[in-house]
């Protein structure tokens, strides 16, 4: 989105703004007041709130962009809608929404999600639609139509309205976690034939390393004949194992 002035019909001056959506209305992306001086030319670090006014005068969905939260201002000014977004170790981005109606600064709503919650839609004067995970449908995303006026919201398409306050609820956000059960593992193909072979021939090695042990007619050869039937025996019983658990796995 370009913003120009003009003089005597030439552009003078211009700044650049980025777009979330360029639907109508366009969502145009600002500097929040604290970031504007830092990242606007000189000419136009004074003037903000002309500026500002003039987008929301063209119908343009202002969204001024802080460090971590994201402010709009609903087009008909009744709400605003806050983007917070944290970043955890464990899980990446996370990221908050809350609906604040404007006078009075009252938290109607909010919802926290991993990752982005993606773009937000205001279709008509007073309402907000967004995309939700419903934890109830496997994690699948829905739209949901909030009007926070009425205090209401509703899924689409064909949903009926109900109170904010089961938003929640409806998407399973209150819900019990879940324990976690792990799937059974089927055995990998011929695991039981491979084990078996493995096992014959462990006890070939044992037959013959007692054999050279008790024709030995030296130390070594005694001690080489030994060590064979240990090392061999032990692969033979680890082969016996894997064999007789295989036999017990579901097919």
């Amino acid at each position: 989105m370009i913003y120009e002035e003009t003089e005597a019909g030439s552009v003078v001056r211009s700044l650049s703004f980025d777009c979330r959506e360029m639907d109508e209305p366009p969502q145009v992306c600002v500097p929040s007041p604290e970031r504007w001086a830092a990242k606007v030319a000189p000419w136009a670090q004074a003037q903000r709130e002309l500026i500002v006014q003039r987008l929301r005068g063209a119908n343009c969905v202002v969204v001024e962009q802080g460090e971590e939260v994201d402010t709009t201002l609903a087009p008909d000014g009744s709400f605003r809608v806050e983007q917070c977004r944290t970043w955890e170790d464990r899980i990446g981005q996370v990221e908050t929404l809350s609906i604040v109606s404007v006078p009075d600064g009252e938290q109607l709503a909010w919802v926290s999600e991993h990752g982005s919650m993606g773009r937000l839609r205001f279709p008509a004067p007073g309402v907000v639609e967004l995309s939700l995970v419903d934890r109830r449908a496997g994690g699948e995303r829905r739209t949901v139509r909030i009007e926070p006026s009425a205090r209401t919201f509703r899924f689409e398409p064909g949903g009926i309205a109900e109170p904010l306050g089961l938003l929640l609820d409806r998407l399973g956000w209150n819900d019990p976690p879940r324990p976690y059960v792990s799937p059974p593992q089927a055995p990998a193909p011929f695991a039981r034939t491979f084990a078996f072979l493995g096992m014959l021939v462990a006890l070939v090695f044992v037959i013959g390393g007692a054999w050279m042990a008790l024709s030995a007619t030296t130390p070594k050869e005694r001690w080489t004949g030994a060590l064979g039937v240990a090392f061999f025996g032990a692969c033979a019983y680890a082969s016996l194992k894997e064999w007789r658990s295989g036999a017990s796995k579901p097919d």
